[in-house]
C-alpha cells in the first residue's frame, strides 16, 4: 500500500499514462487488438483509481479510428467472425419507435441492471426494444435469464461472442446497422471499448442516450451521446464542469415499474409472521441497510458497523438487517469478530432479488455509509418506508442520490445523530407512519414510473424542449476531495487494488490472436514481479490459463467434467 493518499494517485495516474501510451504506440504499429485491449486497461485503471480524470478524448478517438479501419471491409460481408446468441421476440405489429439497449453484461443482482429493467419495463408498450450485450463469455451467465424475462414481448437479443476485441467490435456494428434502430440507450461499463469504438463509426448513427450510471468515476463515452442522462444534482454538476458536457439532461431514478407493492392489497406477507421467520421477537423494533460492502467501509471518521452496534447496545429489543453482497461472507465475519455483540441481533443476508418483503418488515431504513444509496431510498419511500439519511460532507458525490429534500430532518452529519434520529423513530410509531407517508407522497409526486417515463419518451421522441429538466443552475467550480476518496479506496480496496498486468492476462486469455502465447507469458512475469496475485489459489488458476489458453483450458475442463460423471 502507499504511504499517502498523494503517493497513491500520482502512482496511479503514471500506471494510467503507460498504459495509455501503449494503446497508441500499438495502433501506430498496427496491432489493433493489442491497442483496444491497452486502451481498455488504462480505461479500467482510471475508473478504479480516483486520480482526478473525468474523461479522455484522445483515447476515444484512437478507439474511432480503430473502429473506421476494422468495418472498412467488415461492411462488404454479409457475415462477421464469431457467432453470437441471438433470440427475437415477436414482431413490431405496429409502427412503433426502435429503441436499443448497449450493455456490457447483465447482473441478477444490483441497481445497474434493476435500473435497465426499469426503464425496459417503462418503454415496452411505446417502443419495439433490441438488447445489445458486449461482454462476450461475460454475458452468456445471466443470458437465459434475460432470455426468459423477455419472452412473448417485442424485445430482440444480441449476445455477441467474439474471440478478440475487433471482432466485437465488427459484430455489434453489422447488427445495429442491420436492425436500424431510432435511438441507442447505453448502460455500458466505464471500460467498454467495444462500444463506444462500434456507436463512434455507425452509418447513419441512430440518436444516442447515454445513462450516467457511473456518474463518480471515469468513463468512456463523452464523445458518442447526443444527451446524457444524469440522476441527480452532484451528477449534473460533474458532467458539466468536470467532463464538460453540455447537453445533459436530468431524469431521476425510479422504483417498480410493474406497479407492485404500491398498494396495500399488494403487502405479501403479514408483519408478524414474517418477523418471526426472521427471528425476531414480537414488540421487538427492526431497522434496514441495503448496499454492496464497499458503501459502508473505509471511512476514516465515521465506522458503520461500530454505529449499529453502539445502536443495539443502547436499544436490547432493536434489530438490524444489512443486505449485502455474495462475496462479503469473509470481511463479515472480521466484523463479527471485532463487534463480538454484533451476532446476537445484527442480522446479515444478501444476495437477494426481492427486497420488496424486507421494505414491509421493517421500521425504517438506514441508509449506507459513507456512501449513500442510489435505488435503495426510492424504494424505501415507494414502501412507506422512513429514512435516516446521512449527509457525507467531505465528498458530497458519495452522498444519496438526492431523493431527500434538503429540509429533512433525519440527514444525519455524525455518527451521534444516527444513533440518536434512529432512536427517535424506534420509539416513536406515530412519527415513523407519518414520515412513512410523507416520503410516500414526495415519491409518487416526482419520481413514480409515470413521471419518469414521460421524461424518457420526451427524450426519445426529441420533444426534450418540453418535457426534459433541463441543467440546473451550478458554480462556476467543483470541488472534489480526493484525498478522501482515495483514503476510502485504500482502505477498503487493500488486496483488491488495481493490478493492471492480472487484468491484462485475463483479457489476454480470452483472446486467439497471433503472439498472445508469448504476451500471456510477458504480463504472467510481471504480475509475479509485482505481487499482484492475492492468493496462492488465485496465482495456480492463472498461470495455468496464462500457460494452456483459454480454449485448451475449456476443452481441459470439459473433459474432466465428463470424467467426474463415471
Amino acid at each position: 500500500m502507499f504511504k499517502n493518499p498523494t503517493t497513491r494517485r500520482s502512482q496511479y495516474l503514471k500506471q494510467y499514462m503507460f498504459l495509455r501510451e501503449a494503446a497508441f504506440s500499438e495502433y501506430n504499429r498496427k496491432n489493433y487488438d493489442l491497442a483496444l485491449l491497452y486502451a481498455r486497461v488504462a480505461s479500467n485503471c482510471a475508473w478504479n483509481n480516483h486520480f482526478g480524470l473525468w474523461f479522455d478524448d484522445e483515447i476515444e478517438l484512437l478507439l474511432k479510428n480503430i473502429g473506421s479501419v476494422l468495418c472498412m471491409g467488415s461492411r462488404d460481408s454479409d457475415t462477421v467472425e464469431g457467432e453470437g446468441e441471438y433470440y427475437d421476440g415477436e414482431a413490431n405489429k405496429e409502427d412503433k419507435v426502435r429503441v436499443a439497449f448497449v450493455l456490457t453484461t447483465w447482473f441478477k443482482t444490483g441497481g445497474h441492471s434493476s435500473l435497465l429493467k426499469i426503464w425496459m419495463e417503462l418503454l415496452e408498450d411505446d417502443c419495439e426494444q433490441y438488447i445489445y450485450i458486449t461482454g462476450g463469455k461475460r454475458g452468456e451467465a445471466y443470458y437465459q435469464d434475460l432470455r426468459k424475462a423477455l419472452e412473448n414481448k417485442e424485445t430482440h437479443i444480441r449476445l455477441l461472442n467474439f474471440s478478440t476485441l475487433s471482432a466485437g467490435i465488427q459484430q455489434l456494428v453489422h447488427e445495429i446497422e442491420k436492425d436500424t434502430p431510432n435511438v441507442l440507450v447505453t448502460f455500458i461499463h466505464p471500460d467498454d471499448v467495444v462500444a463506444v469504438s462500434s456507436i463512434s463509426v455507425l452509418r447513419d448513427k441512430p440518436i444516442v442516450i447515454f445513462v450516467n450510471h457511473a456518474d463518480h468515476v471515469f468513463w468512456l463515452g463523452r464523445g458518442i451521446l447526443d444527451y446524457l442522462v444524469d440522476f441527480r444534482s452532484e451528477g449534473i454538476k460533474i458532467s458539466r464542469l468536470l467532463r464538460r458536457i453540455g447537453n445533459s439532461y436530468k431524469i431521476p431514478l425510479t422504483y417498480d415499474a410493474a406497479g407492485k407493492g404500491l398498494s396495500g392489497s399488494d403487502l405479501l406477507t403479514p408483519k408478524k409472521s414474517a418477523r418471526i421467520e426472521l427471528g425476531i421477537p414480537e414488540g421487538a423494533t427492526l431497522s434496514l441497510s441495503i448496499g454492496s460492502l464497499y458503501k459502508v467501509l473505509g471511512a476514516p471518521d465515521i465506522d458503520y458497523f461500530e454505529v449499529i452496534l453502539e445502536l443495539l447496545k443502547r436499544n436490547p429489543d432493536h434489530y438490524h438487517i444489512l443486505i449485502t453482497t455474495p462475496s462479503s461472507g469473509e470481511i463479515i465475519e472480521k466484523q463479527f469478530k471485532r463487534y463480538r455483540e454484533l451476532r446476537e441481533r445484527l442480522i446479515v443476508k444478501g444476495p437477494i432479488n426481492d427486497l420488496q418483503p424486507y421494505f414491509i418488515h421493517s421500521d425504517f431504513l438506514i441508509d449506507t455509509f459513507p456512501y449513500g444509496g442510489g435505488l435503495v431510498p426510492l424504494e424505501a419511500a415507494a414502501n412507506k418506508v422512513p429514512i435516516i439519511g446521512y449527509s457525507n460532507a467531505r465528498c458530497p458525490l458519495f452522498g444519496n442520490a438526492g431523493f431527500l429534500p434538503e429540509d429533512y430532518p433525519f440527514i444525519a452529519r455524525r455518527k451521534i445523530e444516527i444513533i440518536e434520529y434512529s432512536e427517535i423513530m424506534l420509539k416513536n410509531r406515530e412519527l415513523r407512519d407519518g414520515i412513512g407517508e410523507i416520503l410516500f407522497r414526495r415519491y409518487q409526486a416526482q419520481y413514480s414510473p409515470a413521471v419518469v417515463k414521460s421524461l424518457i419518451l420526451s427524450l426519445i421522441k426529441g420533444e426534450v424542449g418540453e418535457r426534459a429538466v433541463l441543467l440546473e443552475d451550478v458554480n462556476e467550480e467543483y470541488t472534489l476531495d480526493l484525498d478522501y476518496i482515495n483514503i476510502l479506496e485504500e482502505r477498503f480496496l487493500g488486496k483488491k487494488r488495481f493490478r493492471p498486468d492480472l487484468y491484462m492476462l485475463s483479457l489476454l486469455i480470452l483472446e486467439t490472436t497471433k503472439g498472445n502465447k508469448y504476451r500471456r507469458g510477458k504480463h504472467l512475469l510481471k504480475a509475479y514481479r509485482y505481487n499482484e496475485f492475492s492468493s496462492i489459489g488465485e496465482t495456480v488458476r492463472y498461470t495455468i490459463a496464462a500457460i494452456i489458453g483459454n480454449r485448451r483450458l475449456a476443452n481441459l475442463r470439459k473433459r474432466m467434467r465428463e470424467v467426474a460423471r463415471f
